[in-house]
This record gives C-alpha cells, sequence and structure tokens, in this order.
C-alpha cells in the first residue's frame, strides 16, 4: 500500500505573518512584504518538488516541506504535517500544521537561530516552541507542540506535540528548506544570530 500521495493544496500565504510586538492587531494577508514585492497570486512551492528548483532561492515565494513518518510503513511515507516559511528579512516566520489547522507559528528570532545552525555538529540539540496564531497572534502563548532539530550523521528536523513525533524533515530536502530559510533571513539577520551566539 502506497501512502505518500500528495497532499491536497496547501493552506493560504502567510507571508503576512510578523513578528513585532503588534501581532494583536488584525493582519492583511495582501499587504506588501517589507523586503519583496509579493506577486499578484502568491506562488507556494513544494522544495521537493524538482520542478520548483528555480523558485527555491526567491524570497516572494512562500516553501514549504511535507514531514515524513519518523518510522514508516512505506518509504517516504508522509506524516500529514508541513512546515512553511513565509516572507522575509525581519519578519520571516515559520508556519507549521496538518492540512489547513495551524499548530503555530515560529518568529524571527527563532527561524533565524535555527538557520544558523550547523548541520554536521554531532552535538547539536536546538528546539523551538510553536506560538499559538488564532484567535490572534500570541508570541508570548505557546501552543505545546514544538519543532526540534538534531545535528551529526543524520541530521533531522522534527515536529513534536507532548512525546509524539508528528513528522521529520531530514536528508536533501531538510538542507533544502534550510536554504530557503536562509535565502528569506538574508544576511543580516543570520550574522546578528552569530553575534549573539
Amino acid at each position: 500500500m502506497k501512502t505518500n500521495q500528495r497532499l491536497g493544496r496547501a493552506p493560504s500565504s502567510v507571508v503576512a505573518l510578523r513578528s513585532e510586538p503588534l501581532l494583536a492587531s488584525p493582519v492583511n494577508p495582501h499587504q506588501a512584504s517589507a523586503v519583496t514585492p509579493l506577486r499578484a497570486q502568491p506562488i507556494e512551492i513544494d522544495i521537493a518538488d524538482p520542478a520548483m528548483a528555480a523558485y527555491r532561492r526567491d524570497a516572494s515565494v512562500e516553501a514549504f516541506a511535507q514531514l515524513e513518518e519518523r518510522f514508516p510503513a512505506d518509504p517516504d511515507q508522509l506524516s500529514g504535517a508541513s512546515v512553511r516559511v513565509g516572507d522575509s528579512g525581519r519578519h520571516t516566520t515559520l508556519w507549521v500544521g496538518f492540512g489547513t489547522h495551524c499548530l503555530g507559528v515560529v518568529f524571527v528570532d527563532d527561524v533565524a537561530r535555527l538557520a544558523a545552525c550547523d548541520l554536521a555538529d554531532a552535538e547539536l540539540k536546538f528546539a523551538t516552541p510553536l506560538f499559538e496564531s488564532y484567535p490572534q497572534f500570541q508570541p508570548y502563548r505557546t501552543s505545546g507542540a514544538y519543532l526540534s532539530l538534531s545535528g551529526g550523521e543524520s541530521p533531522e528536523l522534527s515536529l513534536g506535540f507532548g512525546g509524539h513525533c508528528c513528522g521529520v524533515l531530514r536528508g536533501q530536502n531538510l538542507r533544502t528548506f534550510l536554504e530557503c530559510v536562509r535565502v528569506r533571513l538574508g544576511e543580516r539577520a543570520l550574522m546578528a544570530v552569530s553575534k549573539a551566539g
């Protein structure tokens, strides 16, 4: 039984997510990005799709990666969860969820720390909580879910909820996704994290 078919269309673009303290105010999803102008119809790309390779370094598109089961019954079996990166510069945000259900968001400071991690470091253990996004963005209220990154021979980004793993991103898909995140953050954000480091 093959269960790794493509999921339905990803949720609408989250390019308007912002990390400033005024997150309680309504967000206009059609508002222009502070760094890169948005297209009339935002493009969403699955980073695993080879046909989308030309868009991976384009900060005006929203990239997402579909997570796999940690212990798949079939090779490359998807878990149903996805992690996506929206917007760019100081507004770069990760959105994590199942279909249209958002488990939470990661704001720019933690996104930059995640992107600055060295996957070759066998001692690497990085984790960040996901923050509530409904009914309003609440950067002080966690949802209970978290992303964790481990390095070494087989680096892995995993989505967890309590003691349960909801899916993993590894191998070339992990490296490509982190590259998409770094492109959207830009050099300034990554350098600031390195200095604080």
